[in-house]
């Protein structure tokens, strides 16, 4: 939303400028060139609203490029913390099962005896 704020902004700024350029030149150009001078400036100005545009566009790609590695960060972390948390149920498994063993274990030597 901030970009395509400032693109907004930047593309008023832009045409207000080119308004007062578009006078500026008028006022100084005879009346055979005004109707060269004002198709030469649009041309100008539509070919530099091409170039903000292409910003804004590549912006966006790069914010969103950005936010993905965010993302696959986050998911780092959260399969670190998965795997910590697997190795340490793993632990309590093996020691539950070890501990069953030897009960097991007891059991039978006391029945043997």
């Amino acid at each position: 939303m901030l970009i395509r704020k400032q693109f907004r902004e930047t593309c008023k700024i832009q045409t207000r400028q080119y308004k007062a350029l578009k006078a500026q030149m008028l006022a100084t150009a005879s009346k055979e060139d005004q109707k060269t001078v004002i198709k030469k400036l649009k041309q100008d100005q539509r070919r530099k609203l091409a170039l903000l545009g292409d910003q804004y566009e590549q912006s966006i790609a790069e914010m969103l490029q950005k936010q993905s590695i965010r993302l696959d960060e986050s998911q780092e972390v959260e399969c670190h913390h998965l795997k910590e948390r697997l190795h340490y149920e793993l632990e309590i498994l093996m020691a539950y099962q070890s501990k069953n063993k030897m009960q097991a274990e007891a059991q039978r030597n006391r029945e043997r005896k």
